[in-house]
């Protein structure tokens, strides 16, 4: 699996409010796509990552809050705002997204909550 982090610029409303974007692209090898990773869409949520979005302040107990969990596997599920098409025609040079991937996009303080739940290993 190859992952991109791409930090953009403060959001207005809040001047230490940065936004992450997480790609996750696969690699082609001739005319043949390989992937030397794929989602287990059985892996079942294990815990979250960092700080409920309430405890963060980036939701007001609306239910389509942004969210970082461990699954069962060891994978890592992002719920975040779909804004693949927005960044489709913007993306640096060397990235890309599948067909059957999307890019998301999560505020920033949640992947930084979440890093102390995330091993170095």
């Amino acid at each position: 699996m190859i992952t991109t982090l791409y930090r953009e610029g403060p959001r207005l409303s809040d001047p230490n409010y940065t936004r992450i974007v997480f790609l996750v692209y696969t690699r082609l090898q001739g005319d043949v796509m390989s992937r030397a990773w794929e989602a287990d869409p059985v892996a079942q949520f294990k815990k979250r990552l960092g700080k409920s979005p309430l405890q963060l302040g980036v939701t007001d107990e609306d239910p389509t809050c942004p969210d970082v969990w461990e699954l069962t596997n060891g994978d890592v599920a992002v719920i975040g705002r779909d804004l693949t098409d927005d960044y489709a025609a913007r993306l640096p040079d060397g990235v890309h997204i599948g067909a059957d991937e999307r890019l998301v996009v999560i505020p920033g303080v949640m992947l930084r909550a979440a890093k102390a739940d995330i091993p170095d290993e």
